[in-house]
């Protein structure tokens, strides 16, 4: 590239070196445009290896609630089910029924 700014340089102002200066620069930009899209790859490779590991702690995160979520789960379904027991032993009708039950026991046993 330096050839054509040489070039430009021993020729003077005629077109062939004002051609050969125009190409020289448009060499020039070429190169920096192509350092800048190295550069912005770079870039974008390192947040695709950023997200990548955020979406790895995302999953693990999203691991440890569904475990989480499940355990609350059983503990709501065993608060449930005792709720559900005292409701059941405490009624008119279960209370009846032990009362018949020790009645039939102590006879069968006397």
């Amino acid at each position: 590239m330096d050839r054509f700014f040489i070039f430009a340089e021993a020729e003077g102002g005629d077109s062939l070196s004002e051609l050969a200066e125009s190409f020289g620069l448009m060499v020039v930009q070429l190169e920096a445009r192509e350092l800048r899209m190295k550069a912005m790859v770079g870039e974008l490779e390192e947040a695709g290896r950023r997200l990548r590991e955020a979406q790895g702690r995302m999953a693990a995160e999203n691991d440890g609630l569904r475990r989480q979520m499940t355990r609350l789960e059983v503990q709501i379904d065993q608060k449930g089910r005792a709720a559900a027991v005292a409701e059941i032993i405490e009624s008119d009708f279960f209370v009846s029924l032990q009362a018949r039950a020790r009645a039939i026991r102590n006879r069968e046993g006397a």
